[in-house]
């Protein structure tokens, strides 16, 4: 405790103790969310930068798919010339 003179006090007792408080030491419950907010948006900030983006998946060629399937066995050889056989009666061709 700090001991300050007393503008009131009797000329016996020339000095008072007056009890102080520890001011900008303690942050209360609106310091400790407003720390846990920060700590919330730089995780995420972080966790956006770091991560690795997963690319988009886009739908191969009609051809490519039949290829794929007949190689895992999906599909028998006769239905892949079959379906490769519509697929080429679909596809307009262009002239030179």
């Amino acid at each position: 405790m700090i001991l300050e003179a007393s503008p009131e006090a009797s000329p016996r007792r020339a000095r008072t103790e007056v009890p102080t408080m520890m001011t900008g030491w303690t942050m209360g419950l609106a310091g400790w969310v407003w720390m846990g907010i920060w700590i919330l948006a730089l995780v995420v900030l972080v966790w956006l930068l770091v991560r690795t983006p997963t690319p988009r998946s886009e739908p191969g060629a009609p051809i490519d798919v039949l290829r794929a399937r007949l190689a895992r066995g999906e599909i028998t050889p006769e239905e892949f010339e079959r379906a490769r056989a519509l697929l080429d009666a679909d596809t307009p061709r262009s002239s030179p």
